[in-house]
């Protein structure tokens, strides 16, 4: 049975860790349940690119310069991850760790409102306060997903927001 979802996965690099392994297991979940799924490294390719394309995901490494809300450096990673959205014609966005969060859902906007956006927190507010916009991005988000009621919590507590819970 096939579906009409598409999910594109961001993440910092293809640099096997913690969040690249998580991503991958939900990729191969995904895929099981015959769901398209695509991962973008907003950074550069590295050794979990290999896996990625050992399960037949469409992989591509942007190499944007990251760890940055300089204006310039927003608006040229706005740009390019808008233009990944629209060329895998994904339906969902999922972002991995947090500079992939901030980057993504910067990108929300008329144009994708057919998009769903999620923040998917994976620690415990450890780069929180980087631009002055994030409380707002994690409200416009269409979903808050975490790896943890802790990391949850942080968004919570770190913006005073009540997220629901399903």
């Amino acid at each position: 049975m096939a579906t009409n979802q598409s999910i594109l996965i961001f993440l910092e690099s293809f640099n096997m860790g913690g969040a690249e392994r998580q991503a991958l297991n939900l990729a191969k979940g995904l895929k099981e349940r015959n769901i398209e799924v695509s991962v973008v490294s907003l950074g550069p390719d590295g050794n979990a690119t290999d896996e990625f394309r050992a399960e037949s995901f469409e992989t591509k490494a942007l190499g944007l310069v990251l760890y940055s809300t300089h204006p310039t450096i927003i608006k040229r990673n706005v740009k390019a991850i808008r233009k990944e959205i629209k060329r895998f014609s994904a339906t969902h966005v999922l972002p991995y760790t947090y500079w992939p969060n901030l980057y993504v859902n910067l990108t929300k906007s008329k144009k994708t409102k057919e998009v769903k956006f999620f923040w998917n927190q994976r620690d415990i507010g450890l780069h929180f306060g980087k631009h002055p916009g994030e409380k707002g991005l994690i409200l416009n988000a269409d979903c808050v997903v975490g790896n943890s009621v802790a990391c949850l919590n942080c968004i919570k507590e770190h913006y005073a927001i009540e997220l629901e819970r399903s």
